[in-house]
């Protein structure tokens, strides 16, 4: 185009009609997050070929968006232009039955994961959760868009619940604690490979103190998530320092002890992860799943006094169903 000699009607033809829309036609399959950046992109085309069609170089930007009955140049914005057909392909597909529906709830199932929230991503503050720890993505591009436009998507809105009285989510609860960039990406980090999203994943059956594993940043294998979690490498050990320091200061009572400033209440809501203990307050009984059943321990009357406090021993007397255990049961912690 800056080396053309074809007449202004002509140059302005290839570029509305061809190089325009070249650039226009990849955009909603791409993750340029930054309008900056876009506009940039479109600044170094313009300044070459606006002239070229007997425009101003340095015609308005904002009028050269408009439509032609608005005296405009109707060269959509490339920003807006993708955020918005990301939008039109999504909701176009909207049908639990379409394919790319399935795989974009899947990824915002994911993203979910990811970013440790509670609520439907979409409807979380872009600026506190994402773009402080998460890789951009497709989606995290749109969510972007969405949050500053104050646009939502209704027909999806998967939410973890919280499992128990004064429960909550952990990153939301660090950026609470005033937690930012590189220490909130290395807290999420750990959480991901412990494969834990609220409080009480981090904490004991009774609800009052934190596990030493999720302290010692060690993965519970006890315990299974019904979620799907990305396959994670474990931090430097620098890393657990923060982890460690991170629970303390905001959950417990003080930094040298593991009880918690606010205690857990009853499980009110099905856990993510399946707890293998249960003990059955009344009787005293303990139940351990075994694959589909659970062994049952009764209390005995003997302790164990080799360490330094007795500790109670329980003896196994039964198995049962999985379907049998007691309602009034509460998770326990081995």
């Amino acid at each position: 185009m800056e080396r053309s000699k074809l007449y202004n009607t002509y140059n302005c033809s290839a570029v509305f009609t061809r190089i325009h829309k070249s650039l226009q036609y990849p955009l909603p399959a791409t993750t340029i997050s930054s309008e900056k950046d876009l506009q940039n992109l479109s600044d170094k085309l313009y300044e070459t070929c606006l002239p070229k069609c007997g425009i101003n170089r340095k015609f308005p930007i904002d009028f050269r968006d408009l439509p032609y009955k608005y005296q405009g140049l109707s060269l959509a914005n490339l920003y807006l232009h993708q955020e918005t057909n990301k939008l039109i392909e999504v909701l176009s597909t909207n049908s639990t039955n379409h394919i790319m529906w399935k795989q974009y709830r899947l990824g915002l199932e994911i993203l979910q994961i990811k970013t440790g929230v509670m609520e439907c991503v979409l409807n979380c503050d872009y600026h506190k959760f994402s773009q402080s720890y998460v890789d951009p993505t497709w989606i995290t591009t749109q969510w972007e868009f969405m949050w500053t436009n104050d646009l939502t998507i209704k027909g999806w809105n998967h939410k973890i619940e919280e499992q128990r009285v004064n429960d909550n989510g952990l990153m939301a609860t660090f950026i609470s604690a005033g937690y930012r960039s590189d220490k909130l990406r290395t807290l999420n980090e750990c959480r991901m490979y412990l494969r834990v999203i609220t409080i009480s994943d981090v904490v004991d059956g009774d609800g009052t103190h934190l596990c030493p594993m999720a302290i010692e940043g060690q993965r519970d294998e006890g315990k299974t998530s019904k979620f799907k979690w990305p396959s994670t490498k474990k931090t430097n050990i620098s890393a657990w320092y923060v982890w460690k320091d991170a629970l303390k200061q905001t959950l417990c009572i003080s930094s040298t002890h593991t009880k918690l400033l606010t205690t857990l209440g009853v499980w009110a809501n099905t856990a993510h992860h399946e707890w293998h203990w249960h003990h059955h307050e009344g009787t005293g009984y303990l139940y351990h799943k075994v694959d589909k059943h659970y062994r049952v321990y009764r209390p005995s009357s003997r302790r164990s006094m080799h360490l330094r406090k007795p500790v109670r021993l329980f003896k196994s007397i039964s198995l049962i169903k999985h379907d049998h255990l007691p309602k009034n049961c509460a998770r326990a912690s081995a």
